[in-house]
């Protein structure tokens, strides 16, 4: 439908259409397409992408292991976009490096959250770094 719309049609796509392409490939594991989305969306048509695509983006490479494009996609949200941290993309942040049992990257951005953007931590933040020392079999700090 896009490549319809764009090209048979002569529209311009907004960010909503590209959030759409951008969640669909991120569902279905295909991280390069959903970077892919993101240039598009960005560098070829200008567009501002919004908190939830970034979102997209962590966790695109959370779900490959890859922890330091998760951080790499955080920073360009900030620094690109002005986006103002949420606790929205530090659970991913945090799952991220749980995940791939990064307990000393999941800690960092559990305090990053809490004591420099003064976010208050929800129960998905706390399952996050609860289930990340639990994979790494440290109960006492699960505790």
């Amino acid at each position: 439908w896009y490549k319809e719309a764009v090209y048979k049609f002569g529209l311009t796509p907004d960010m909503r259409v590209f959030t759409h392409l951008i969640c669909s490939a991120t569902s279905r594991g295909n991280r390069s397409g959903a970077e892919r989305w993101y240039r598009e969306a960005v560098h070829t048509h200008g567009l501002t992408a919004n908190i939830g695509v970034f979102d997209k983006l962590i966790r695109a490479a959370t779900m490959e292991g890859d922890y330091a494009s998760a951080e790499d996609w955080y920073r360009e949200a900030v620094r690109t976009c002005g986006l103002a941290p949420s606790i929205q993309i530090f659970n991913s942040l945090i799952s991220s490096a749980a995940g791939s049992g990064n307990m000393t990257g999941a800690m960092h951005w559990y305090r990053e959250a809490v004591n420099r953007f003064d976010l208050r931590p929800d129960l998905k933040m706390f399952n996050g770094l609860i289930g990340g020392a639990s994979l790494k079999g440290n109960l006492s700090i699960a505790e």
